[in-house]
């Protein structure tokens, strides 16, 4: 004699049929939703997300004399910038106010030029205004201030939880100096064009040609793909 007892079992997989049916039903509805009456809504997320044809610019080429000595080469410069709104969204508000003090006195040592209360009043300005761009210094520095002010508190945390940021420009320089200026020629720096000598003459061949990079946004940090390199 069979144990199945179909009174009992069937109602129970008819109600899992059912609810499954159900889900599934529920599931497919959602998805409608969003293809169709949120279309607009995610297909503006997703743009957000990713950037397509960046362009990069290259290196700027070398000058180099006919014994192969260097005339003019080009060195990384940069501008500092914080963004507040960054510091806000991190949930870092707090350390920076602890810290504040420490990185104002840390900014005077490497720019004497300015005291530590004019730091102070210029950070706190852009704080109430939370910039997202508000620059620190008004001119470019070299690599190895840059990296000592990356060091102060708060700036070494990450981009996206500190606010530092920076845009990086190719400084010109000449080992010699001065010396065959005139011919070697020299740059508009604000600009990064070229004003006279070599550096006009064959300015599209040392400017070289921008590449081509696209961006995706991966755990909350854009990652940089590359196209076309610059040469």
């Amino acid at each position: 004699m069979s144990k199945f007892e179909s009174k009992k079992i069937m109602p129970r997989y008819t109600f899992i049929t059912i609810l499954m049916t159900m889900v599934a039903i529920a599931v497919i509805g959602k998805t409608l939703y969003i293809m169709m009456a949120k279309r607009d809504y995610w297909m503006a997320v997703a743009d957000r997300q990713k950037k397509d044809s960046v362009s990069v610019k290259p290196m700027r080429g070398n000058i180099l004399s006919c014994d192969e000595q260097l005339m003019a080469s080009s060195l990384p410069e940069y501008k500092l910038y914080m963004d507040f709104n960054a510091l806000r969204e991190a949930k870092n508000d707090s350390l920076w106010e602890v810290k504040l003090d420490s990185i104002c006195q840390g900014l005077h040592a490497l720019f004497p030029e300015k005291s530590a209360a004019s730091f102070r009043h210029h950070l706190e300005e852009g704080r109430n205004k939370q910039s997202r761009h508000w620059l620190l210094l008004d001119r470019r520095v070299d690599y190895n201030t840059y990296t000592e002010v990356r060091m102060l508190p708060v700036f070494n945390l990450s981009k996206y939880k500190s606010g530092f940021h920076t845009e990086e420009f190719n400084a010109r320089q000449r080992p010699y100096g001065s010396l065959a200026g005139r011919t070697v020629g020299d740059m508009y720096g604000a600009k990064d064009t070229a004003r006279f000598g070599l550096e006009l003459s064959y300015d599209s061949i040392l400017r070289g040609s921008n590449g081509i990079i696209h961006r995706r946004k991966v755990l909350n940090r854009f990652l940089d793909i590359l196209d076309t390199p610059p040469n």
